[in-house]
């Protein structure tokens, strides 16, 4: 089956995206489908949604950790 097969079988349309269901796996038919680009715009990974939330919260704690140093406290190294 050639891809152009595939596609058309599985729900290809004009304006829809390839998107793989697991980003960690090939281009391969039982990992791939077509979306709107809204809708592969929004799918953000749980991993990375993870990734950027503990970002986030480590920027937060090292400005603290910023402000506890400047009132004269220390935090154990490795907390952070």
């Amino acid at each position: 089956m050639t891809f152009k097969d595939w596609a058309l079988v599985n729900g290809y349309k004009e304006k829809l995206v390839l998107h793989r269901i697991n980003p960690d796996d090939d281009y391969r038919p039982g990992n791939c489908k077509f979306v709107s680009r809204s809708e592969n715009s929004k799918r953000v990974w749980p991993d990375r949604l993870e990734r950027i939330e503990l970002e986030e919260e480590n920027k937060r704690l090292r400005k603290e950790n910023k402000k506890l140093r400047g009132w004269g406290w220390r935090l154990a190294r490795g907390v952070l």
